[in-house]
């Protein structure tokens, strides 16, 4: 899963994307995906926040150091799309659009399912260009998943990727499936969770995580508000840890509320608290911090 993370980082940050009709996008993922996530690229990587706290950790350090082509040719483009069917490494693709597409099977194996032709690389991962400008990633079982697998979102999931406003940065859904409900009770009553990410002001400066979480009945709602409020004690004792004053902000700014068999979450995250929770972004130091914090 860490190869296929860094892979992914190294596709997110050298993809030169051109604009995608995602419309078109949700009539090739696959009818039973169950996990979404779209991410706008190009508002995301123009992000001041992004360029100040992100641009010089692990990661793009390293896509710094292997790419060849400067800095000031790189372009990050428009969208990208990672979907999954089962919330496993196997059952996730990334879905991307890139010019140069037809170049990397030059570096890779031809690898043959039926009469559909894939690439592999590396590691075990494996793509296939979906058209000469769209490449699907995937590991394990996933691109064969992919081909046998009927294409096409519901509508009623499809709309939570389209563009959402001009300050959307990510979007997307999670349909728990029966097993996720059995084995988590906290799942059972769930529906359908959609989410986004956007800015908040002209300088985007902050941003604010909003959360839907569709119950099967009103009393459900009652019952996943008071879960959700749980998990925000703890993300509030985390960010206390670091900060108590960034604690009480993020909790003063946090709404938990119930609209019928919905409940509603929306987080605030300052631009001071995407300083400190930066340091997340660099290998090993959260697991480092659980092990030495008692309360984790």
């Amino acid at each position: 899963m860490k190869k296929f993370f860094a892979v992914f980082c190294l596709v997110f940050l050298t993809a030169a994307l051109f604009a995608l009709d995602k419309g078109k996008l949700a009539g090739i993922v696959p009818a039973d995906t169950t996990f979404a996530l779209g991410i706008d690229t190009a508002r995301l990587y123009s992000l001041p926040l992004f360029q100040k706290y992100f641009a010089n950790t692990f990661f793009v350090k390293s896509f710094e150091k292997n790419v060849k082509a400067g800095t000031s040719d790189r372009k990050l483009g428009q969208y990208m799309l990672i979907a999954s069917r089962s919330l496993t490494a196997d059952g996730t693709t990334v879905l991307i659009q890139m010019p140069n597409a037809a170049e990397m099977k030059k570096q890779a194996v031809p690898v043959k399912y039926g009469a559909n032709t894939a690439y592999r690389i590396g590691g075990g991962f494996e793509f296939v260009c979906l058209a000469d400008d769209m490449v699907l990633w995937s590991t394990g079982t996933g691109l064969k998943a992919y081909f046998s697998a009927e294409k096409g979102l519901p509508t009623e999931l499809a709309r939570f990727l389209a563009d959402a406003g001009s300050g959307t940065i990510f979007s997307g859904f999670m349909v728990p499936s029966a097993e996720l409900k059995k084995t988590n009770p906290m799942a059972a009553p769930v529906k359908l969770v959609s989410y986004t990410v956007d800015t908040v002001d002209k300088a985007n400066s902050d941003l604010r995580l909003g959360i839907n979480i569709a119950c099967v009945s009103a009393d459900a709602a009652k019952q996943t508000m008071m879960t959700a409020q749980q998990l925000q004690l703890v993300a509030g004792m985390f960010i206390n840890n670091m900060d108590p004053d960034l604690a009480q902000s993020f909790n003063q700014a946090a709404s938990i509320v119930t609209d019928g068999n919905n409940v509603r979450l929306k987080f605030l995250f300052t631009e001071k608290l995407i300083q400190k929770l930066s340091v997340l972004a660099e290998p090993g130091v959260l697991k480092s911090m659980m092990t030495e914090d008692s309360d984790f």
